[in-house]
Order: C-alpha cells, then structure tokens, then sequence
C-alpha cells in the first residue's frame, strides 16, 4: 500500500455517511483505496506552544505517533515499546525525530498517511478518517477539557525532571461511542465506553491503555506509568502520574475494519512469533507436584492411560531459598533425568515457576544486593515484600545487568537440563505475596514512571537468553502479567489466580476476548479455576458440583488460544494417594467425567491443523484468534455489534468455529445466536458440530449441551477444518 503523505496550510472537513462494507466467509483486512495525491510530501509537524513541543510522525501506514515534551524536543526513548522502523510500510530506517515542518500555536497544517489525517489548527490536533475526496472527524482534542485544564496539560511534580500530564479527547456523537480492548480485569464487559480504568497492575487484573473504536480507530497510550484511562459517556482522557514525554499511537481504517487495526497496532508493537508446534496441545500443572518421583509417577499415568500432554509444569515452591532460580535438590534429584524421563513417556516438554524475587537465605542475594541488580524502596533499602516469614527483594529487569544475572542462573540450572520452558509469575512489577508499592525505584527510573513496563522487559530478558541459547524459539513463557509488545517475546499471559466458581468461568469469557483485542493473543487461564473461594467443598475434586464446573471449563479450555490445566484443588484424604497436594489431573475427576475430559483433550489434538494456521495468522498479521462476534459480522448482521453485551458470552475461535462456554450448574440446553452471513456466501450455513444439524444465520437457537457437550458451530465443512484448509 502506497504511503501518502501531503501537507496543506489549510483543511476543509466534509462530513460523509460511513461506507458500507461488507465481509465474506473468510474475514480481511478491508483495502478500499482513500487516495488523492498529494503535491508536498511532509515527515512529520513540530509544534511549539511555549515551553511545549510536540512531534507528530507518519508511523507505519495508516497511523502516526505523537510525542510531547516540556522545554526540549522529543528524543529518541528506548524504553519505549513502538517499534521504529515498524514492521509494515515502506520504512526501510528508522524514522527517530525526522520532521520538515514547524508551526507555532497559532498556525495551521495537516498530515495524511493512507486512511487516516491529522490536523493541527490553533494548537488543536484532530484525526481524521479519509475517504477519497471525503473526510470524517473520528477523534479530536478538547480545548478546554474542563474549565483550568487544556486539552494537553501538564502538572510539574517535586522532581523537575518530569511532570504529571492528562490528555483529554472526544469524538462526535461520544455517548453512542463503543470501545473495546483496555486488557483484562474481572468487569466482565466487553465495551469498556463509561468506566474508568486504573493503570496499576495486581494479582488478575491487567490493564493496558490500548482502545479500539467501533468508529474506525486505534489509540494506544504508550506511556508506561501509573495513572488512568477515563472513558467516559462525553470525553476519552489519558493521565500520567510521573512521565518524562507522552507518547501515543493512532492507527485509522474503514470503521469496522477491527483485523485492519490489530495489524496496524501489532505493527508498531510487534507480533508473536509463531507458536511451537507442541505447544499448541495440552498442558497439565496443580498446585503442586511437590517432587520428582511425583512428576514422574503423573507422567507414567498419562502414558498408561494414553493421554496426549504437551507440557508438564512445576509451580512455585519448587526451590530451596526464594531466588535461587533452580530446583530444590532434595525434592528433585535430577532434574536432567526427570525432563529425559517426561519427553521419553509422553513426548512432552517441562516448564518450571520462576518469581522475580528474592529472600536473604538464597546464595543469590549477597552478588545481586551488592552489584545494584535489586528494585530499590524508599524504606528500608530494597524490600519489597513479606512472605511466609521472610523479607523479599525484587530484582530489576529494567537493569541489563539484572536480566542477564536472571538468565544466566536459569540457563545453567534448567536450560542445560532439558527444562527450556519458564513461568514468570509475580511479574506485576511492585508486587510480593499481593503487596504493591508503587514507590519503588528502578535502574531506569521511578517505579511511578515506568511500573507497567517491569512484565515487559522480564519477558524480554528471558526471551533473548532463550533465543542466544538454541539460535531460534522453539520454547514458550507463561506470564501473570503483561504490556503493550510482551506478545513479541512468545510468552502466554493468563487471568492470574481466579475463583473456582461458575461466575468467575463466565467473568473470564469476556477478559479473554478483551485481551484479544488489546493484542494479546496468546491468553489462557487456569482450567478449572485457580483458588477456592472459601465455601465447603470449593474446588473439590469428589465433588460433583465442582466435577461438572471442571468438565465444562475444559471443554471450554479446548478453545482457547492455550489449553491448560493448573489450579489449588481440595480433596478427601484419600484422594491424595500419598501426594503432598490434591490431584488435578484428567482421571481425578470421577470415572464418568474422566472419558468426557479425556475427549476434549483429544478433540484439541484433532484440531491442531486450524489452531496452526491460527497462530500462523496471529504471527504474520495480528488477527486475533478469540474473536468477539462483531470483529467478523459487524456488516452482514448489524446486530452483532449492538449486542455486545448480550453476546459476550459466545464467540469466534478463528474465522470457522462459533464457541458458546456453558456456566450454568445442570445445564442441559444452551441458547446461542447464529449471526447473519456475508451476501457473498448466501448459500452458507451454521451446522452444529456434533449432530450436523444445519442453520440460518440471522437467529436464536436452542440447542442441546448436556454434560459432554459444548455449543459448538462451524462455517463450512468438518474436514476443511480438521486439516487446516480454512
């Protein structure tokens, strides 16, 4: 796509109807040419207005990126996740600074790049969606924003060295506005227009300050501090505690164009490599396997009873002192044999616990506390939290040096024995055993400044270990946390320690989607829920409440990006069968369950040529695999997008799978709706999976979902599906 770029002293706005567009069967980026030439090409606009300077860049197609300072002009950030040069365009360097333009406050100019156009008029910046001759005002400053505030302001803070800002936007016709993306919190909602959303990450709750409109754009907030995303009926407004520049990203398509944005954003943040092939399985954790005759014991099972496993995991409390980084060597002995042993019985790989912090006891601290590799508090020096009797101190990935200590213990102590898959958990940045400090101090700066980037640069640290150990990734992470291009770094995100309840399974349904959108493609959750809520026989596995919640998480589980089964069970005495924890694997759930979970299982294995070319998408363009129903109907069926809330409990696992989770206790029947299909396929139908029975588009159905089954739709037919031909 031909990059445009045209500067003009004056901008005539026309308001024009937003096009119809309409998709197929197999969803598209939508490429409907916007263009005109333009006669002055243009690299970018500097604007002054006193002691503020702003740059705003063309940046990737479609997009541009604008940063702000106070007294200087922006500079090259590397601690910022955009990518430059990004990874689409015709950009062949990276685009820093450059820009050919400068206009005071009082002047006028105006930028286009493909589809979308920004103005700067009267200090005021507006963007704007191009259509040919035509264009359409998607998103614009507010001056003032509220009475003492501008629509960019700034708040000096103690320290000169930065300031507070907030960033107030509106759009037209703002109350019937609908947003989606903001990353994962436990709301259960799809539309995130009128709540406010803390820029803090905790133990399940996620947040990343990237929005997609239903009027045709994208706006990421590339500011890494604390602070918040107001999305109210009237305004969208972005605020920074401590922050030396802001940064944002804007990206504008055809609005509808949702596979069309996720590109562009993926674009400037980067893209997940492609996921391993083994990985695409099933994995199997509890809380915990306590040693290696039990990890072992588990796996001689799962070959006996020929369960297919992809992975099996070691959670937390593996180790002998907190950030040693390595196994205990009483509970397991050989760690080299244990992963020979494990890949010889099931072909499975292992992937062990590893918390980014760090106690006194371990050998560890004394070289990390004294070469400065440790997150630094105000009082006392360093400690960062209290855990089961004991002081903890985080390490600091914002450090190279930290990062590299990191990688070299773990590559010495399980990458050399055959244990090459990590779990980064606890990697909110500011949080032990669910204390947060958002006062702590890192190598690059205060913890109020750069918090959200702490997932970012851990995963980032262990990826690139991980890439100069084998010279490619053919491994994988698991992390409690993320940010805005950790998707780069093939590493996992999940919920975090949810409830095992039938509510938090319904809760989570939307946050996955959520998070699909925010460009997190690679998201799971703990099968069965993580932790007890305190009730009598609360994730017990003797119970048949709880057994029929677990049977319909995993079947549920099969359709996520990843299938894995973790969690802290409850159990007889007798259950435990000598182990020092409850069991949570397939045949631990009653003999009648044991063959439905056992099928599902297998069900995940038969569909790993689609789930291939999935990931194969997700890696080459950004499309998201969980699919909110208006991402693929918006057109054909109006209704998909009107309704968000009413169908954020199904939605699409690829172009070709339509997934209703069931989350009600003795259900037997499940209500699903078909949307209307593309006038260019009219001949096709929704056929249920499992009784071939076939449906109109454009309607309610009621189908039967009793307990082995999962409401389960296709477009097009079995075979196409089950070889990957979609």
């Amino acid at each position: 796509m031909k990059l445009l770029l045209s500067l003009v002293t004056t901008f005539a706005v026309l308001a024009v109807p937003r096009c119809a567009l309409s998709y197929a069967l197999h969803p598209r980026e939508l490429d409907v040419a916007p263009r005109s030439d333009a006669s002055t090409a243009s690299q970018g606009i500097r604007l002054i207005n006193k002691e503020e300077n702003v740059l705003i860049q063309p940046w990737g197609p479609d997009g541009f990126r604008v940063r702000a300072t106070l007294n200087k002009l922006p500079e090259k950030d590397d601690h910022s996740v955009i990518i430059d040069p990004p990874l689409d365009g015709p950009e062949t360097a990276p685009i820093g600074i450059s820009h050919n333009t400068i206009i005071n406050a009082t002047q006028h100019a105006s930028l286009t790049n493909g589809f979308a156009s920004v103005t700067v008029s009267d200090k005021k910046i507006s963007f704007y969606h191009v259509d040919g001759p035509n264009s359409t005002l998607v998103l614009e400053e507010v001056w003032p924003a509220t009475p003492g505030f501008d629509a960019r302001w700034y708040g000096r803070t103690d320290n000169r060295r930065g300031f507070r800002a907030q960033f107030t936007f509106t759009t037209p016709d703002s109350p019937s506005e609908r947003l989606f993306g903001t990353g994962q919190d436990l709301t259960g909602y799809i539309n995130r227009k009128n709540h406010t959303i803390d820029l803090v990450k905790f133990n399940t709750l996620n947040p990343i300050p990237a929005i997609m409109s239903d009027r045709g754009y994208l706006f990421f907030w590339n500011v890494p501090s604390l602070g918040q995303m107001e999305l109210s009926p009237t305004r969208t407004r972005f605020l920074s505690d401590h922050t030396t520049i802001v940064d944002y990203y804007i990206a504008i398509r055809p609005p509808g164009d949702y596979d069309g944005l996720q590109k562009r954003y993926t674009g400037v943040t980067g893209r997940s490599p492609m996921m391993p092939d083994w990985a695409m399985g099933y994995w199997q954790c509890k809380l915990r396997y306590s040693t290696q005759e039990e990890v072992l014991n588990v796996t001689t099972e799962f070959a006996k009873r020929k369960i297919p496993v992809s992975l099996f995991i070691i959670d937390f409390l593996s180790w002998s002192h907190e950030g040693d980084w390595a196994l205990n060597a009483s509970a397991y002995p050989d760690p080299a044999k244990m992963a020979a042993e494990v890949k010889k019985l099931t072909g499975a790989e292992m992937m062990a616990s590893v918390w980014p912090s760090i106690e006194d006891a371990s050998p560890n601290f004394p070289y990390a506390s004294s070469l400065g590799l440790l997150t630094q508090t105000a009082n006392p020096l360093d400690i960062a939290g209290y855990w089961q009797g004991r002081y903890m101190h985080l390490y600091d990935p914002t450090n190279p040096a930290a990062r590299e200590f990191l990688w070299s213990t773990l590559k010495r102590n399980y990458y050399q024995n055959g244990i090459k898959n990590f779990w980064l958990d606890e990697d909110e940045g500011g949080q032990v055993a669910n204390d947060v400090y958002p006062w702590m101090n890192y190598y690059i700066g205060p913890g109020n400044e750069y918090a959200m980037l702490f997932p970012f640069l851990h995963q980032m640290g262990v990826f690139e270990g991980e890439k100069n150990a084998s010279g490619d990734i053919s491994t994988v992470m698991l992390s409690r946390s993320s940010w805005a291009g950790s998707q780069r770094f093939a590493s996992a995100v999940w919920s975090g320690d949810i409830f095992s309840t039938w509510d938090s399974m319904e809760t989570m349904i939307a946050a996955g989607q959520s998070m699909a959108l925010s460009g997190q493609g690679w998201w799971t959750l703990d099968i069965g829920g993580f932790r007890t809520n305190g009730l009598p026989n609360s994730a017990n596995v003797s119970d048949p409440e709880y057994q029929e919640l677990f049977v319909r998480w995993i079947q549920w589980g099969t359709f996520l990006p990843v299938m894995r089964n973790h969690g802290d069970r409850t159990c007889l005495p007798s259950a435990q069968e000598g182990f020092l924890t409850c069991p949570n694997e397939p045949w631990s759930y009653g003999a009648d369950n044991e063959p439905i979970i056992v099928d599902y299982i297998k069900l995940r294995y038969k569909l790993k040529p689609y789930i291939k070319v999935l990931f194969k998408r997700l890696s080459e363009s950004g499309l998201a695999i969980m699919r909110p129903m208006f991402m693929d109907f918006w057109s054909s069926d109006p209704y998909t997008l009107g309704a968000t809330e009413e169908l954020k409990l199904q939605y699409m696992f690829g172009p070709r799978l339509l997934v209703k989770p069931v989350t009600a206790h003795k259900a037997t029947e499940a209500r699903v709706y078909l949307p209307k299909l593309s006038l260019s396929a009219p001949d096709t139908k929704w056929t249920y999976w499992w009784t071939n029975e076939t449906y109109d588009g454009g309607q309610w159905v009621t189908v039967p979902a009793n307990k082995s089954v999962i409401p389960l739709f296709r477009l097009g037919s079995e075979a196409d599906i089950l070889s990957g031909k979609i």
